[in-house]
């Protein structure tokens, strides 16, 4: 998809060429939320009304996205309604803090997994040497 494109170009450091899949796909998905957001965060400094629209538009696209949901609090509150703009930003920061938990058990998951797996081909080998 172009948002893919988008991704890889904007990580490679080319913005204009990021721009213009993210656009494109814009015009393509208006009702998806994260090609939405992804274009918003492209105009920002191109076009800050333009930008606020967008991040608005993906938070109503999808109100149970945190990154979405924390993104327009935060715009909120730099846009004087700080109550409504901190409520925003709460929520998501318990949301996104439970997420990077998960992230982090799942990891530590793995990790002991690898550690098993390891330990067991290790005690292949001596078996293995010791045949």
């Amino acid at each position: 998809s172009n948002n893919n494109i988008h991704v890889a170009y904007s990580n490679a450091g080319q913005e204009e060429k990021a721009f213009k899949y993210i656009e494109k796909e814009y015009q393509e998905n208006p009702q998806n939320p994260t090609i939405c957001f992804n274009y918003g965060l492209a105009c920002k400094n191109k076009d800050k009304d333009k930008y606020l629209g967008l991040i608005k538009r993906a938070y109503e696209l999808d109100k149970n996205d945190p990154t979405h949901r924390a993104a327009y609090g935060i715009e909120l509150v730099a846009n004087g309604d700080k109550e409504e703009g901190e409520k925003l930003i709460n929520k998501s920061k318990e949301e996104l803090i439970a997420i990077i938990l998960r992230k982090d058990d799942v990891e530590r998951r793995l990790q002991n997994q690898i550690k098993v797996l390891m330990g067991r081909e290790h005690t292949l080998d001596g078996q293995l040497q010791l045949l």
